[in-house]
């Protein structure tokens, strides 16, 4: 299984994401938004949403770069 958390935080609002990677009897992804005030949304990634995500991600690492 792999997993990652990251927490981002402001003044203002702090927001954290958690995603996990699972292969096990076929793969499955989830994606955790957590807020403040105990808010939260989960999905649970189909392999072509987690493809879309990748993709997105990955587009803007590079925009990101280009730009330093």
């Amino acid at each position: 299984m792999l997993q990652t958390l990251k927490t981002y935080a402001s003044p203002d609002s702090k927001v954290s994401f958690l995603f996990s990677y699972e292969e096990k009897d076929g793969a499955s992804s989830t994606l955790s938004v957590f807020g403040e005030n105990g808010k939260s949304i989960t999905v649970d990634l189909a392999p072509e949403d987690l493809k879309a995500l990748s993709n997105t991600l990955l587009t803007a690492v590079y925009i990101t770069a280009d730009s330093l």
